[in-house]
């Protein structure tokens, strides 16, 4: 009896080992890189990954079950390598919204989603940098615009549903959140193409470039700080 909980107790032991690492492998597994190899990313589920050489792109599937959606993911960098994008496509590729993230820094990347199908974020080094080894974090919120129209709205089959909106005030800053994520997108390019063109310019040209840095950098803030008030709101 006494070997036979030995070897009871040794396989238990082996197949929780086992079951952990296939959890751990499940919740940081390589996001694939393109829409047919995509991770499901779900609302329940945040995901962790890293961008291992300058041309590895991490592809998440995000799948929208209704009309009037609005996608937001949180995007946290975890590490001080490289750059992290992040961009939100359709399933026709139109981009819907892109992010920067600093190293450290959290943001938002807000878009409304019209029609109910799959959408992809795509995560990657962007267009500036030429290295590898960024970490990051990204978790799913999904909020259902309410509509005349509006029907309870069926469980997709990852098992997320979207959230519906309560009030006006809600909508209000669900909306506010995508126009100034929008406005946080538009600038972090300006602000990184600033960055890019300065490192090779001089002279007078260099001067106006920093000039216009410090300027577009101060308009970013402000952008960044009604993003994340907003967003944060609508939580």
């Amino acid at each position: 009896m006494i070997g036979g909980k030995i070897v009871v107790l040794t396989v238990a032991a082996v197949m929780g080992v086992a079951m952990s690492a296939a959890r751990v492998d499940a919740q940081q597994a390589d996001a694939g890189g393109s829409p047919t190899t995509a991770q499901p990313l779900t609302t329940d589920q945040p995901a962790q990954d890293a961008l291992d050489s300058p041309s590895d792109v991490d592809v998440f599937r995000v799948d929208v079950v209704g009309e009037l959606t609005i996608v937001r993911v949180t995007i946290a960098r975890t590490n001080d390598r490289c750059e992290v994008w992040g961009r939100l496509l359709d399933v026709d590729g139109v981009e819907l919204g892109r992010v920067f993230v600093a190293a450290g820094a959290t943001e938002y990347l807000s878009a409304l989603a019209p029609t109910a199908g799959p959408y992809f974020l795509v995560i990657d080094k962007g267009p500036y940098a030429d290295c590898s080894g960024a970490r990051y974090r990204v978790e799913l919120a999904l909020v259902a615009l309410p509509t005349p129209t509006s029907t309870p709205q069926p469980a997709s089959p990852s098992g997320q549903q979207g959230q519906e909106a309560a009030s006006t005030g809600d909508i209000a800053d669900l909306l506010l959140c995508v126009a100034y994520s929008k406005r946080v997108d538009r600038l972090t390019t300006i602000v990184r193409r600033d960055r890019h063109e300065r490192i090779h310019a001089s002279g007078k040209r260099r001067s106006r470039l920093t000039r216009k840095l410090r300027h577009d950098r101060g308009k970013l803030r402000g952008a960044r700080a009604r993003a994340n008030h907003y967003c944060a709101s609508s939580t």
